[in-house]
C-alpha cells in the first residue's frame, strides 16, 4: 500500500491511498520514444465567419468553398453582440457562423491558411461594395 502525503510548506493538502504502482516505460522500443518525431495527423479546417449581412455570409461560404473544398458542415447564424469591437469594420450588426471543410488540412500550412483567408477578405470587400473596410472576417 502506497501512502503519499501531499503538502505544500507545512499546510497537508491531503493523503492518497492505494496499491503502489510503479510505471516504467518501454525503452527497448525505440519507436517508441517521446523525442522521435512524428509526421502529423491532417486536420479538420474550422473558419469562424463574422459579416454584416446574410449576404456577405452567402458570398464568404462560397469563397471558403472555391479555394479550399466543399463545406461538411455549416452552423446556424446567430447575431454576434458580445463586443463592438469589430463594428467599425464590419458594421454594427454582426452575425456569426462556422464552418468546416470536407477536406482535411495538414496541421502545418495553418499560417499560410490564414495569410489566404486575409486575402480573401480584401476580395469579398472589393466584391461585396460595401461602405465598410471589413464586411467579412474569416478566422481558420
Amino acid at each position: 500500500m502506497l501512502r503519499l502525503r501531499l503538502s505544500t510548506s507545512n499546510t497537508n493538502v491531503g493523503l492518497i491511498h492505494g496499491p503502489a504502482k510503479i510505471c516504467t516505460p518501454d525503452v527497448t522500443d525505440k519507436s517508441k520514444q517521446m523525442w522521435k518525431l512524428k509526421e502529423p495527423k491532417p486536420v479538420k479546417l474550422i473558419v469562424g465567419i463574422l459579416a454584416a449581412d446574410r449576404q456577405c455570409l452567402h458570398a464568404a461560404v462560397e469563397i471558403i468553398e472555391d479555394k479550399f473544398d466543399r463545406t461538411d458542415f455549416v452552423s446556424d447564424v446567430w447575431p454576434f453582440d458580445q463586443t463592438d469591437y469589430y463594428k467599425n469594420e464590419t458594421g454594427p450588426y454582426i452575425l456569426r457562423q462556422f464552418v468546416s471543410v470536407e477536406r482535411l488540412t495538414d496541421p502545418g500550412e495553418l499560417a499560410k491558411i490564414k495569410h489566404k483567408t486575409n486575402k480573401l477578405e480584401q476580395k469579398l470587400a472589393a466584391r461585396l461594395g460595401l461602405p465598410l473596410p471589413r464586411p467579412v472576417n474569416l478566422d481558420p
